[in-house]
């Protein structure tokens, strides 16, 4: 399974998600895989899992956001190694690290795991967010360290995240420039305009900084 697994993760850096149902609830122990994506190199990693490991699974009928299934609770981000290991990061002190007791919640449906070179150190990043509202959600990018625990690559001065105009949990909007900046879209609703901003890594800082604010191309 290694064997394969490693085969596929050489042939695209993104691939469809495989969306595994094992039980209609995850208490303590038990644990819902729901999506796995498989990576390239340079990382030592060939597959990135989210699974469920405490929470419900909610069916909503109100018409709204989260509207059908979802899931609600606790999670961890998985990385899968090439030799067989796996290490665990809990998610939502990730994704909320002042209350990193709040659930997330996550619909039910098949979704990509987008990976790029954020900060330009060679290796690949992800990024995951959570409903913000009508007009976007909030976004963090997620670095792995070489032992393959998950971690945050803040923006300075967005203790949320950042805004962007996208509902995908992991989206193509959170793209890198050719001059090696990430950058985004939002809404600006005060002024019924898309703004596009761009970040640069700040290697002594450890952070991303604002390197320019515009209005987006219509």
């Amino acid at each position: 399974m290694k064997l394969i697994n490693y085969f596929l993760a050489r042939l695209s850096i993104t691939v469809s998600v495989l969306f595994l149902m094992f039980q209609p609830q995850a208490y303590g122990n038990e644990i819902l895989v729901f999506t796995e994506t498989f990576i390239d190199p340079p990382l030592p990693i060939v597959a990135v899992s989210i699974i469920m490991t405490s929470g419900d699974i909610i069916e909503d009928d109100i018409p709204g956001p989260f509207m059908g299934t979802r899931y609600e609770g606790t999670f961890e981000i998985n990385a899968h190694l090439a030799d067989g290991g796996v290490i665990a990061t809990p998610l939502n002190r990730i994704m909320n690290p002042e209350y990193p007791k709040e659930p997330l919640i996550f619909m039910k449906d098949e979704w990509f795991l987008k990976f790029a070179d954020f900060n330009g150190d060679g290796k690949l990043e992800t990024n995951l967010g959570q409903h913000g509202g009508s007009n976007g959600s909030f976004y963090r990018i997620i670095g792995f360290l070489p032992s393959g625990e998950a971690e945050e690559l803040p923006f300075r001065d967005r203790p949320r995240g950042i805004f962007v105009a996208d509902h995908e949990y992991s989206s193509g909007n959170i793209r890198v420039s050719a001059s090696g900046e990430t950058c985004f879209d939002w809404y600006d609703n005060t002024r019924g305009i898309m703004i596009r901003e761009c970040w640069k890594w700040d290697p002594g800082a450890k952070c991303f900084v604002m390197a320019g604010k515009e209005e987006a191309d219509s």
